[in-house]
């Protein structure tokens, strides 16, 4: 909507990037109340599989400083593209169900210290075949001194973003003041 008055091609191809909703479980539990070993960063659970969690991070195993040696810091991720019955669940249920799959593929057991659910609507940018070519002629199709970015267009990891965001501002500038 931003684009769309000064560069209506651009703003078409925006508008036509899909996008999945996600909801984000934060979840601090006592370490007796995980028996497994982490030992990695977490997993991912395929389409295919009928929980209603999608991955598990295990954020204090992933970050040393989270956590500490009594407690475990855990982030579960619910709903994909085209799957949004997680986000359907009020707050409540969706903890359940969270702590209920965790039960089944960790054997996570025990009340959680501190839980926190962030949703996150239509904000994980779906990359269909072609996606660059298509983020070419949008780019293309906006002025040189109008640029765009962000997690829909060339990356959606926060490093991604902030080198898009980067690359935009030296686009513009240049485009402002050639003689730079």
């Amino acid at each position: 909507h931003l684009v769309g008055r000064v560069a209506p091609a651009a703003a078409e191809g925006l508008g036509a990037i899909p996008y999945a909703s996600v909801a984000m479980v934060s979840i601090a539990v006592p370490r007796r109340g995980v028996d497994r070993e982490l030992d990695g960063s977490g997993f991912l659970v395929p389409p295919t599989d009928p929980h209603t969690i999608t991955a598990c991070s295990w954020t204090s195993s992933k970050w040393a400083h989270l956590g500490g040696a009594d407690t475990v810091w855990l982030r579960a991720s619910a709903g994909r593209f085209g799957d949004d019955a997680a986000l359907a669940l009020d707050d409540d249920a969706l903890v359940v169900a969270v702590l209920r799959d965790l039960a089944e593929t960790m054997a996570l057991h025990g009340t959680p210290d501190e839980v926190r659910v962030t949703r996150w609507p239509h904000s994980f940018p779906q990359y269909a075949v072609g996606h660059l070519d298509r983020m070419d002629a949008l780019d293309a199709a906006l002025p040189p001194t109008l640029a765009v970015t962000g997690a829909a267009h060339r990356g959606l990891g926060i490093p991604a973003c902030i080198r898009q965001a980067r690359q935009a501002a030296d686009q513009v500038v240049a485009a402002l003041d050639p003689a730079r």
